[in-house]
């Protein structure tokens, strides 16, 4: 085996450096890749947005949902305040505490 010199990269070295530039440039072309992906993703989600906002049936029946939400949210905590819907929540907020 050849002595090395003060200095003097080896053999083994150079290639362990080349190997690390190489995945490094590859990672950093991954990372540039995945950055223009977002991008892309973000413009093409505002497209879509923009379709759904400027569609008025779409609009209408956006408003109905909320509308219908509310409506069912009020029911479901009206219904919540009987007597034996309580004792049913209260037995099943019992048994998830034992299985903790």
């Amino acid at each position: 085996m050849a002595d090395v010199v003060e200095g003097e990269v080896a053999d083994s070295s150079a290639g362990q450096v080349s190997l690390t530039v190489d995945l490094t440039g590859l990672i950093n072309s991954h990372i540039d890749q995945l950055e223009h992906h977002r991008s892309q993703m973000g413009e093409l989600r505002e497209m879509l947005d923009s379709v759904f906002q400027n569609e008025p049936t779409y609009q209408a029946h956006d408003a109905a949902v909320k509308e219908a939400s509310k409506v069912r949210g009020n029911t479901k905590k009206q219904l919540q305040k009987q007597p034996q819907v309580q004792d049913l929540i209260n037995r099943i907020q019992d048994h998830k505490s034992h299985m903790k």
